[in-house]
């Protein structure tokens, strides 16, 4: 072990050769965009603190409207003014790209999917997915329905609790809002009382926890093997993927052509059809474990953000009783409470 004056001492000219790499690095005629002064490996992760919105808010009173931070060894640009946000994503396709975190993709070193990919094959396949989603019932009348009739569930399940307390109002609807997306995507609804999806949807509020828990790791990847607690994210990443590969399998079993049932039905017709076309992002195993990864996406970012937005309205209006009260008067007087509420009265 090196004494530790010889140790600092490493570290210090470490530390001066990368800055006068970094500086000798930018291109002519570089202009530095303004930021915090972070430390050397984590950046100014650890002064971002647990609201983040409210430093990023005195950051951007400090510098400015468009400022940088440094998010472990991730240059990162902020743009705090609403309308430049969104003349950026809605003008400019260069903007779209997502962050690769190492250690969370669903196959190791391999980024797949819709959510976390950018590029030919997010555009194609995010195509894709819209494309038969909405062939499928997504956005139409025939998707109202299937969403009326999960309402119906949930509300016949919310009476067995006779006024009880309700501990897992958002597992609940989490259940019901997967099944409006899982009976396009793979043609299969779940019971609110299922353990297999009760075990599902608890692991996915688990995986939420450990990310948000263990957020530094996604900008220190190193991180990752000094927190033993990671080990937990990965075990229940490994089972959520099994069911994806199972849901998969279990198609590929009972696949028609002639007969396509849902999502998945429709990306093995496709994979079928590219067979002999090496360049297709639909060719081979990689496109099927692009499968796997899919389902994931659809479920993970389509269901949580879903359930939560609800279950937070729920709770507004149980705390607002006069919301509440001119929410019920609105809907007497447009259906009488003779039908459920539909999208068409919006108008009204």
């Amino acid at each position: 072990m090196l004494p530790l004056p010889l140790t600092l001492a490493t570290v210090f000219i470490a530390t001066l050769g990368f800055l006068y790499w970094y500086r000798r690095s930018k291109p002519k005629g570089y202009k530095e965009i303004p930021g915090p002064i972070g430390l050397p490996v984590f950046g100014n992760v650890l002064q971002l603190g647990t609201k983040m919105h409210l430093q990023f808010g005195r950051w951007a009173d400090k510098y400015g409207e468009i400022f940088q931070i440094h998010l472990g060894n991730r240059r990162t640009v902020v743009v705090s003014d609403p309308r430049m946000v969104k003349e950026i994503f809605t003008n400019d396709p260069a903007f779209t790209g997502r962050a690769i975190f190492e250690g969370f993709e669903a196959y190791p070193n391999e980024p797949l999917g819709i959510a976390s990919i950018e590029g030919e094959m997010w555009e194609v396949h995010r195509r894709f997915l819209l494309r038969q989603l909405r062939d499928f019932g997504f956005g139409k009348s025939s998707m109202e329905e299937l969403v009326q009739e999960e309402v119906k569930e949930t509300i016949a399940h919310l009476k067995k609790f006779q006024g009880k307390p309700i501990k897992n109002l958002k597992q609940m609807l989490q259940i019901s809002v997967l099944n409006s997306l899982w009976t396009i995507t793979a043609n299969k609804r779940f019971n609110h009382d299922d353990p297999v999806v009760l075990k599902m949807m608890s692991d996915l509020q688990m995986i939420l926890e450990e990310m948000m828990k263990k957020a530094i790791v996604l900008f220190v990847p190193i991180m990752r093997y000094i927190m033993p607690s990671i080990k937990l994210f990965d075990q229940l990443k490994a089972e959520g993927l099994k069911f994806y590969i199972d849901a998969v399998d279990s198609h590929k079993s009972t696949y028609q052509e002639d007969n396509l049932r849902d999502f998945i039905d429709a990306y093995l017709k496709e994979m079928k059809a590219q067979s002999n076309n090496p360049s297709s992002m639909f060719y081979g195993d990689k496109a099927e474990r692009q499968l796997h990864v899919i389902l994931g996406d659809v479920m993970f970012a389509g269901n949580d953000t879903t359930a939560t937005t609800i279950t937070w309205a729920i709770m507004y209006v149980t705390k607002f009783i006069n919301i509440q009260q001119r929410i019920q008067k609105e809907i007497l007087e447009v259906t009488g409470n003779a039908r459920p509420v539909s999208l068409s009265d919006r108008l009204k």
